[in-house]
């Protein structure tokens, strides 16, 4: 008997999960559009579409709404609501807009977790809707900063994003700040909004951590008397910000908002700048002692304050450095010291001194290099006496002295080195006849 051959029945290739997905999507934007009058209405057509999106997702779930599904219901869901949104936005005869109100839609009817975890992945909807999707008050700003990220515009996500860390700010100004609690706590937790200590911030943000640290400090001196906090929060203003951003008057305003009344009733401004002074000199020597010991150069920070300061604050800054240099066993000259208070007026170390400083340690011979050093301090002080259109004169004539005078060293010390090579050594034994 011959056998019969039957033809197998050629199976259709499974599809993927993506394009089952995909094509779900469409059938429900198809649907929508169907079922609207008025195409070009972005808002319409993002509601007819989140109504059909809703029907589909519960049919065959015992729940009527997407926020009430089980997690790994919303999980499956999301997917099929993101492409959803990337077909609103690929339709050519629907307005992109369709796609940010759908996501709106999504947050503000019917579950804002399921509609923020779409838009924090859908990086193609355009930044213009993100950005309004973000600023939904039901959004807030931790949700939000998980969509930040899918701005493609870094003036606008940076933008975006300075906004929500000012708004991180100003709660811990209205909630943190009048309470005596771990200030170590307190300043990590502002650091994590605004970045590492020495990091580059806008003006909003570091008036904002201005105010903060103000009535934190207002709050410590109003409950501990006279307990000037200011300084536990230099790695959020360093000390030379504080001083030129004026910090001991901001807390003194602060201190007056809390309605002190009595012998309390003002800050005390001149003790918290005393000790923010003293917080200039520590970074100061700080800086000074991490230098090399043959090469140290003091050098105070430019600020507009500190070229301001009276005499007493001079004299504050001068001998808090003083004293810190003489605790780690490097005391200061004469000629040092008087660089500092330079500084402190805004002349700036010439580069003549340096020179001749340079050229002084250059120096080869030791007792030339001692004797020109013991007078080293004389010399800088004669030249002081000169007008100062005239020091750079004698500094640049003082320094090619002494650049000659190394260089005839060296030739000397040559040509007696080539002469030691010609002559031969005596005979030991002729000494003896």
């Amino acid at each position: 008997m011959a056998k019969k051959f039957f033809k197998r029945k050629e199976e259709k290739p499974k599809k993927s999960r993506k394009a089952v997905i995909d094509e779900n999507a469409k059938k429900i934007v198809d649907n929508a559009e169907e079922k609207v009058e008025d195409i070009d209405s972005p808002k319409v057509i993002a509601e007819q579409t989140l109504k059909e999106a809703q029907d589909f997702i519960t049919a065959n779930s015992e729940v009527n709404k997407i926020a009430e599904l089980s997690e790994e219901e919303k999980d499956k869901a999301v997917e099929l609501l993101r492409a959803i949104t990337r077909v609103l936005i690929d339709r050519g005869k629907i307005p992109d807009e369709a796609a940010g109100e759908f996501v709106k839609n999504l947050i503000q009817n019917d579950s804002k977790a399921v509609g923020v975890a779409v838009a924090e992945e859908a990086s193609f909807i355009p930044d213009k809707q993100l950005r309004e999707i973000i600023n939904i008050p039901e959004v807030g700003v931790k949700d939000a900063e998980r969509i930040v990220p899918g701005i493609n515009d870094d003036s606008t996500r940076t933008e975006i994003q300075e906004n929500l860390d000012l708004a991180k700010l100003e709660e811990i100004y209205e909630t943190s700040c009048t309470e005596v609690s771990n200030d170590n706590q307190f300043v990590s937790r502002i650091l994590n909004i605004i970045g590492s200590e020495g990091a580059s911030r806008s003006k909003k943000i570091n008036e904002m951590v201005d105010k903060i640290v103000a009535r934190r400090s207002a709050f410590y001196y109003y409950e501990i008397p006279n307990a000037i906090a200011v300084t536990r929060y230099t790695k959020l203003i360093s000390p030379v910000e504080m001083l030129d951003r004026d910090l001991p008057e901001l807390i003194n305003r602060e201190y007056r908002n809390l309605k002190v009344d009595g012998p309390k009733s003002e800050f005390d401004k001149k003790i918290c700048k005393k000790l923010i002074i003293d917080g200039v000199a520590d970074n100061v020597v700080s800086q000074y002692i991490d230098q090399s010991p043959d090469s140290r150069v003091m050098v105070i920070p430019e600020s507009e304050a500190i070229r301001k300061f009276n005499e007493e604050e001079e004299n504050e800054l001068v001998n808090q450095i003083k004293i810190k240099c003489q605790n780690n066993n490097c005391p200061l000259k004469k000629h040092q010291i008087q660089d500092i208070r330079n500084q402190i007026h805004g002349y700036k170390r010439t580069e003549e001194v340096d020179s001749l400083t340079t050229t002084l340690e250059s120096i080869s011979n030791p007792d030339l290099r001692r004797e020109i050093a013991s007078n080293f301090e004389k010399i800088l002080d004669i030249i002081k006496e000169f007008p100062e259109n005239e020091q750079g004169k004698i500094t640049e004539l003082l320094t090619t002295v002494a650049e000659k005078t190394t260089d005839k060293l060296r030739e000397m010390k040559k040509t007696k080195q080539e002469k030691d090579k010609k002559t031969p050594p005596s005979n030991p034994g002729e000494g003896g006849r």
